[in-house]
């Protein structure tokens, strides 16, 4: 039986805006303007919306546990992510120049770091907000706190565009405890290969091998990944129509593919891990999920976000 992706998967850079039939070429140029002032709108919103919140919970010490806020609140700066590489890519990220080092201020204030004795150095890495934030208010209240600080974790696509931000604003790293976000990175691998996103426990696929993959690069640090582990993971992952899936007998799904074909290549493994028998078919795939555009998997219509997923994994396979 093929298992097929489930009807919302939470990419790393999920879908959050679809093309429409009607947009016109000659528009080109004023939405590209009207779109630097709407993403410059949504980073400068996020960030003070985000530390409003924290100051209206922040002297709560019964604050609420982490794991049941609502989603916009875990995933905020994956949305902020969202916002800064489009501006990056539309050549426009000076419109930042003002606040950009305070969004860096705020990236950072989301790490999770280690604690002196150590205890939670499985557990390091970078929230999705500031709202989630506990450890800081606990230690300096009573034990009341505790299951909160228990509760304070990374999250692995929360880390990766946390540290992508700060790439593409500029940032140095220098404030990113690499050591604490490695071993945390170790803690999410599972046995089969895998990645989960959170140390408590959550889903396990593709899109979190390559978050892994991409801190790792970024970081320049492969310890937090067993390597032969996640190829071995990847190479069981290819399904009978010659692409990547979610894991095991799942149906291939484009974005899900480019995961395991960017995993490889930032790995320097992409001809390695698959022969050129795999790669070829694998690209052939890929090539008849163009209609228009692309489509992610067969009887799909074709968006924006399929046809870059689709159109990076040709490009990272080298296919002109």
């Amino acid at each position: 039986m093929i298992r097929r992706p489930p009807r919302s998967t939470l990419f790393p850079y999920t879908t959050l805006f679809r093309s429409r039939r009607s947009a016109r070429v000659t528009r080109a140029l004023s939405l590209q303007k009207l779109s630097i002032l709407n993403i410059f709108d949504v980073v400068y919103n996020l960030f003070r919306l985000d530390m409003h919140r924290l100051i209206q919970l922040g002297n709560d010490c019964e604050h609420p546990n982490p794991h049941r806020l609502p989603q916009p609140l875990d995933f905020r700066l994956s949305v902020a992510y969202f916002a800064i590489s489009g501006l990056d890519l539309l050549q426009s990220i000076d419109v930042l120049q003002v606040e950009k080092h305070l969004i860096i201020d705020w990236i950072y204030s989301l790490q999770v770091l280690p604690s002196t004795d150590g205890y939670n150095i499985d557990r390091c890495g970078f929230r999705g907000s500031t709202t989630i934030n506990v450890t800081k208010k606990a230690e300096e209240a009573d034990t009341r706190c505790l299951e909160p600080v228990l509760s304070d974790c990374g999250h692995v696509a929360m880390t990766y565009t946390g540290l992508a931000s700060l790439v593409i604003l500029g940032d140095d790293l220098s404030r990113v405890n690499k050591n604490a976000i490695v071993s945390g990175l170790r803690a999410l691998q599972l046995s089969d290969g895998s990645y989960k996103a959170m140390v408590d426990g959550s889903e396990n696929d593709m899109r979190f091998v390559y978050c892994a993959a991409a801190i790792s690069y970024i970081l320049q640090d492969w310890k937090g990944m067993d390597i032969p582990l996640t190829l071995q993971y990847i190479r069981s992952s290819l399904s009978f129509d010659h692409a990547i899936g979610q894991g095991f007998y799942s149906e291939s799904h484009g974005g899900l593919t480019f995961c395991a074909v960017a995993t490889l290549y930032m790995m320097g493994r992409l001809e390695s891990a698959l022969d050129e028998r795999q790669r070829r078919r694998l690209l052939r795939w890929c090539v008849f999920r163009q209609q228009n555009g692309f489509h992610g998997r067969p009887n799909k219509p074709e968006d924006t976000c399929y046809s870059y997923w689709v159109g990076a994994t040709l490009k990272e396979s080298g296919d002109k």
